[in-house]
């Protein structure tokens, strides 16, 4: 409940010692609606949009008492309560792929070698998803925002370059674009057709 993303709802609760005669709220410098919830408490909700600003969101809390007594400007809460709106969509950097195979530093593979992709997120994630070859893969969190996929290829999988694509949901719920490519180009080209002697001469 401390972090939002675009769509979601902030709520600002409040209670007052008296009973009031006129209230406004803004949140994120948006005039939120507002419902009385009897006993003096209230409630103020807004949704959050693509054009407001990230970071902690700001609020502001003004009334008139039953007396005529203004108070302006209330922007703090009372509990140390606050929230961070994130738009941003996760980021993966670096992204890499090698395989086991010895040929070529890994940039080729057979059938039944063991194909790797790590990468890193530049912050905390909720979830990863990934797909090598065709197939839903695990990925295994190493900690520290540190990931990896291991995949062994079969003779079944189709030759070419090794195919994958990474999707990863950060804490508040954005979800990152599709991950198709490594971030320093490497890549991984498997190879399952046998060398042929086309020319034999004794």
């Amino acid at each position: 409940t401390a972090l939002v993303k675009v769509g979601d709802t902030v709520t600002v609760s409040f209670t007052t010692s008296e009973i009031l005669i006129d209230t406004t709220v803004s949140i994120s410098g948006h005039s939120a609606n507002i419902a009385g919830l009897g006993s003096n408490q209230f409630k103020a909700v807004y949704a959050m949009a693509e054009g407001d600003p990230e970071g902690v969101i700001e609020f502001e809390i003004s009334f008139i008492d039953v007396q005529g007594n203004p108070l302006t400007g209330t922007s703090a809460t009372t509990d140390a309560s606050q929230v961070t709106f994130d738009k941003t969509k996760p980021t993966l950097d670096p992204v890499i792929i090698t395989s086991d195979n010895s040929c070529s530093s890994g940039a080729i593979a057979k059938a039944e070698n063991i194909v790797t992709i790590n990468f890193t997120s530049l912050e905390a994630l909720l979830s990863t998803f990934a797909i090598v070859m065709g197939d839903t893969v695990l990925v295994t969190d190493l900690g520290s925002s540190q990931y990896k996929i291991d995949h062994q290829l079969t003779d079944t999988d189709e030759e070419g370059n090794v195919s994958f694509l990474i999707r990863v949901t950060d804490l508040v719920g954005n979800i990152s674009e599709d991950i198709t490519t490594t971030t320093d180009v490497s890549n991984v080209e498997f190879d399952i057709t046998l060398p042929l002697l086309t020319n034999v001469h004794i």
